[in-house]
């Protein structure tokens, strides 16, 4: 998770500068550059490598790669002007083929970007951000010049920089298809990479919420979660459940026996991308894989409603001292007090206003 700190200093490099490249940010051009640049550091890292020569085609492909999962399962504005949206929303890729928090999907995105680079005008996110960037490195010089001249100017005082005591990030190469790092900020970005990039998400994520500012959680839908969690908590709920009444799975009708079920997430993992207890369901193994990424219909919405009002009702009267533990998801979940969760009414009506906007949501997202 991003966490907002100051940058780490160097004497030999102008980290105020670096501090204020996302001040007066109207769009996600810059934040998005400068992630990009981050996960090729990242990346050239992980095989041993410090290159200083970065495509810029590159990083406009990891700049809609970054920008996918928060704008396509969350629909997050990016402003009312941005193109990185228009760009994705362009773009061709079947979602269904398997969870996106996959890393093997997260590369096939990868590819159906850079298959469709032109036609979703990719190139157009080269024009100026790579340029505009840099600016806080050169506020005197950039000062009142119009802003046809500035990408050239800025071109002409990156070359210039690198032969100073105070250079900028980063030069640009002769036939302006690359960024070439400085080597010494590609080392203090290479040292500092865990500070840096958890300053430059937790900028990103100021960025969202400024645009989208009744989204809750937005910290949470930055990047697709690659861990999942062991499900033993919730199983084990399930459990003392099927131990005190017969349940039925609510997608085949079959009866299901403790130990003997599989713990189905109702809206499914990879679009909601937790394990809270008030979305799981006790489900037939069978139908659990069958049902995959699916989102159920809303007939089953009824009998899930009726079986998490039953798991209430027999935890509540068989664990009177964990009582409060166990029942603190569903009180967030749904914002339900201790008191109103004891009233079937209001937890059946909660459930339901709960599912219903994110079913149609998923739906609204491509979910089958």
């Amino acid at each position: 998770m991003p966490i907002n700190q100051s940058l780490p200093d160097d004497p030999q490099l102008n980290v105020s500068a670096l501090s204020s490249i996302f001040s007066n940010t109207t769009n996600s051009y810059k934040l998005l550059f400068f992630l990009a640049i981050m996960e090729e550091i990242k990346t050239n890292l992980s095989k041993g490598e410090r290159n200083q020569s970065i495509k810029l085609n590159s990083l406009s492909i990891r700049m809609l790669q970054f920008a996918w999962y928060p704008h396509r399962f969350f629909n997050l504005s990016f402003g009312v002007q941005d193109k990185i949206a228009r760009s994705l929303d362009m773009l061709n890729f079947d979602i269904q083929g398997s969870a996106i928090t996959n890393s093997k999907s997260f590369e096939e995105l990868r590819i159906a970007i850079e298959d469709q680079f032109n036609e979703i005008g990719g190139r157009s996110l080269e024009r100026y951000v790579p340029y505009r960037l840099l600016s806080p490195f050169f506020n005197k010089e950039l000062k009142g010049l119009p802003d046809a001249k500035i990408n050239n100017k800025v071109i002409e005082l990156t070359g210039q920089s690198f032969a100073s005591n105070s250079p900028s990030i980063y030069r640009f190469s002769d036939d302006h298809s690359e960024i070439i790092l400085h080597e010494r900020w590609l080392k203090y970005l290479s040292d500092n990479w865990r500070i840096v990039q958890g300053w430059a998400l937790f900028e990103w994520a100021n960025y969202l919420q400024k645009k989208n500012p009744s989204t809750p959680a937005i910290l949470n839908k930055l990047q697709p979660p690659t861990n999942r969690s062991p499900l033993k908590k919730q199983t084990d709920y399930w459990k003392l459940v099927s131990e005190n009444v017969d349940l039925h799975c609510i997608y085949t009708n079959q009866p299901l026996t403790a130990g003997e079920f599989a713990l189905d997430h109702f809206i499914p993992w990879s679009f909601i991308c937790h394990d809270e207890l008030w979305n799981l369901i006790p489900s037939d193994p069978i139908a659990n894989i069958k049902k995959g990424r699916a989102i159920p219909s809303e007939k089953t919405l009824k009998p899930f409603i009726d079986q998490h009002l039953i798991a209430i009702d027999i935890h509540h009267s068989k664990n009177k001292k964990s009582w409060p533990r166990i029942v603190q998801p569903y009180l967030e979940g749904l914002s339900l007090s201790a008191d109103e969760i004891l009233n079937p009414d209001l937890v059946a009506a909660s459930l339901e206003g709960k599912m219903k906007p994110l079913m149609s949501l998923a739906k609204n997202l491509g979910y089958q």
